[in-house]
């Protein structure tokens, strides 16, 4: 926190990517030390819980737009939308080009049931040529999720000792 605070007052930056663990550091500075980050404007980060979303909201007193890229892909995938329609705390919904998937544990050609949860799958711009796609070009994160009704997604965590980030 200390580095991006020195850089934020020597760049006066208008937006801010970091990961919730960083802005969570960030939080735990002195007050003072925020108006660093005054001229921010929109905060980019993963999706976030309710306390920490709420905190850096009231103290930087900007949009913040959660997201998801997985780190086999080239970018973000998932984002809510910077309007009112944005639900906090998912990774919001499918980026233009990409196409998502939730696929039953075990059984990837089945798709999960909206709310129900399962291994997320991508499709998109962002994967390119990465080795071990699934036929059709799809990416397997190795992260549990649901997606509702509206389309958007909600990261539960890896997938368990059977997933890609088991043992």
């Amino acid at each position: 926190p200390a580095t991006a605070l020195r850089a934020a007052r020597r760049a006066a930056p208008t937006v801010l990517a970091a990961a919730p663990a960083g802005l969570r550091l960030l939080l735990e500075r002195p007050a003072h030390e925020w108006e660093a980050l005054a001229t921010v404007r929109t905060v980019v980060t993963g999706p976030l819980d309710a306390v920490t979303g709420e905190r850096l909201r009231a103290a930087l007193d900007v949009r913040v737009v959660e997201a998801y890229g997985p780190v086999a892909a080239a970018g973000v995938a998932l984002a809510n939308p910077a309007t009112a329609d944005a639900r906090s705390g998912t990774a919001g919904i499918p980026l233009p080009g990409t196409e998502v998937r939730i696929a039953v544990e075990g059984a990837l050609a089945a798709e999960a049931l909206p709310g129900h949860a399962g291994e997320l799958l991508l499709r998109g711009p962002q994967v390119g040529d990465v080795p071990g796609l699934l036929p059709g070009g799809w990416l397997r994160t190795g992260r549990l999720a649901t997606r509702g009704p509206d389309g958007f997604v909600s990261l539960l965590g890896p997938l368990g000792p059977l997933g890609p980030l088991g043992p």
